[in-house]
């Protein structure tokens, strides 16, 4: 995993956005998720205004995509089978 961030070379709707947080997989795939939500959090919804802001918000989220790389976690398992753990272990006692 790693993170750049952009020259003025990125551009939405021909405006340049340098600074730009994109996270990069291992295998050198943007990850699609991070960028989209960026665009739709930093930009599209203009409530961080600061460039410095971006900084943060692309760290944490290389902090969590990195974590879970590294640890072979598909981000998108929100761990279902809690339920049956649960249940499995109330009907024990």
């Amino acid at each position: 995993m790693n993170l750049f961030f952009s020259t003025n070379n990125f551009k939405l709707n021909g405006i340049s956005y340098t600074g730009f947080p994109v996270l990069i997989s291992r295998d050198g795939q943007v990850i699609e998720e991070a960028l989209n939500f960026c665009i739709a959090h930093l930009i599209k919804r203009g409530r961080v205004q600061s460039k410095k802001s971006w900084i943060t918000y692309g760290k944490a989220l290389y902090q969590f995509f990195g974590w879970c790389e590294v640890n072979g976690i598909n981000w998108r398992d929100v761990g279902n089978d809690r339920e049956a753990v649960l249940l499995s272990s109330e009907t024990g006692t």
